[in-house]
């Protein structure tokens, strides 16, 4: 039996390349671009994926390109249904 890698998460992502590295909590960062705290903790728990308008907003707050959540969120949402394949 092949033994699978464990999947990232965009929180994984989000966290340790951005959040932690800054200090910058849900809070202030929700604050910041101006969504609901709900939305980003939903989003960092896995309930909730990274939309097109969210990964904007993170792109221009951490100064990286605009589509680079949304292109991460898809990544691991190809993987997630390739093994179910």
């Amino acid at each position: 039996m092949e033994k699978l890698m464990l999947l990232p998460t965009i929180k994984k992502f989000i966290w340790s390349e951005f959040m932690e590295p800054l200090n910058i909590s849900v809070k202030k960062m929700a604050h910041d671009i101006d969504v609901p705290e709900t939305e980003i903790q939903h989003v960092l728990d896995g309930k909730k994926e990274v939309s097109a308008e969210l990964s904007i907003k993170l792109g221009k707050y951490f100064g990286v390109s605009d589509d680079i959540f949304f292109n991460i969120q898809n990544d691991i949402d190809m993987r997630k249904a390739k093994r179910m394949n």
